[in-house]
């Protein structure tokens, strides 16, 4: 996510608790759908508002970085990669006699679902 005019990473923490415009800028139409797709369902998951009112109040304002982070606080193992139990992205006893290099699985994607942002 970058505000306009400037390139750079920013946090979760960042996006939900600053009241700044963002675009997403990443290699291709494919990737930026799927982070917007996990950043939604991330922000779903984690902050649904209790009622109607709740929802329409967080529409006129971003969380405070205290509210960010008493709800992230109990999901953090979510997200460790090492999680002796729910390793992030990950599953546990998956026979494999070297590791899958993650350009391998985009490789395999792109050929199936090409970025239809560039031509040809």
């Amino acid at each position: 996510m970058h505000e306009p005019g400037e390139i750079r990473d920013i946090d979760l923490a960042s996006l939900l608790t600053q009241d700044t415009p963002r675009t997403l800028s990443l290699a291709g139409d494919d990737m930026e759908a799927a982070a917007l797709q996990l950043l939604s369902a991330l922000t779903r998951t984690l902050f649904t508002p209790a009622d109607g009112a709740a929802y329409h109040r967080r529409l006129r304002t971003p969380l405070t970085p205290a509210e960010y982070r008493a709800t992230v606080r109990d999901y953090r193992h979510w997200f460790e990669l090492f999680h002796p139990q729910t390793p992030f992205l990950q599953t546990r006893g998956v026979p494999a006699t070297e590791p899958t290099r993650s350009r391998n699985c985009l490789s395999a994607s792109r050929r199936d679902h090409p970025d239809l942002s560039q031509p040809g």
